[in-house]
């Protein structure tokens, strides 16, 4: 077998993995209420709108990290 092959089965293995904890976990906080603090107030929010936020703003950092990366190499070349 090649080793490609193994790689692939092994990332459909772990995506799949991932998204069936997804899955649970979405079924399992359905219509429960989380409380935190946010800048200083404290909210009582849907589990679902504070968890599509964290998937928002996790999207979000991917591509800061990006920006960053890319600006740090801009200021690294020499001109």
């Amino acid at each position: 077998m090649k080793v490609s092959r193994i790689k692939g089965w092994f990332l459909v293995v772990v995506s799949g993995l991932v998204l069936l904890a997804t899955v649970v976990l979405v079924t399992l906080q359905w219509g429960n209420h989380a409380q935190f603090s946010l800048y200083g107030q404290n909210r009582t929010v849907n589990t679902m709108v504070l968890t599509a936020l964290s998937l928002v703003g996790g999207a979000v950092m991917v591509g800061v990290v990006r920006l960053l990366r890319r600006g740090v190499r801009t200021l690294r070349t020499k001109p």
